[in-house]
């Protein structure tokens, strides 16, 4: 009967053991579950997160082209404008310079105005004129002499 109660009493600490380690066993899969579901959750933030970036990326690659193709526009618009105002071609510059410089040579700015048309020459080519004997007025072929020649003052104001 001792050897019963002895093999007894290990069999208890045994099934004692036992039941021990596999409370421990459930408790370890338990906080290995839940470890595993926190990842799991982490996981699809990350991957979330991970989406939006992505999407940002897409979206502000989008508008540097859009931008990029806007700068090229506006570089060439401005060397555009730049040939332009270095050519001295533009319209608004032939315009003012017909409006101010002798029609005849087109280098002198007008200076005298004949008084029997009005219309205005730089100096020389009236004096040239008068002295080649060619008393019309290129413009409109009115007759002038020396007399009808009259000094323009142009006023300036900057």
């Amino acid at each position: 009967m001792a050897d019963l109660k002895q093999t007894n009493a290990q069999l208890l600490a045994k099934s004692k053991e036992t039941e021990n380690s596999s409370q421990e066993s459930i408790r370890r899969a338990e906080a290995l579950n839940k470890q595993v579901s926190d990842l799991t959750n982490l996981v699809k933030s990350k991957d979330a997160a991970a989406a939006a970036v992505k999407e940002r990326n897409a979206a502000q690659e989008t508008e540097a082209e859009r931008l990029k193709v806007r700068v090229d526009a506006m570089q060439k618009d401005r060397d555009y404008w730049k040939t332009q105002a270095l050519s001295n071609h533009s319209v608004e510059m032939e315009g003012l310079r017909r409006f101010a410089l002798c029609s005849i040579c087109e280098k002198e700015f007008k200076n005298r105005i004949l008084k029997t048309c009005g219309h205005l020459f730089c100096k020389g080519c009236i004096e040239d004129r008068i002295s080649n004997r060619m008393r019309k007025c290129p413009s409109c072929a009115r007759s002038f002499d020396k007399m009808d020649v009259m000094q323009a003052h142009h006023q300036h104001d900057y």
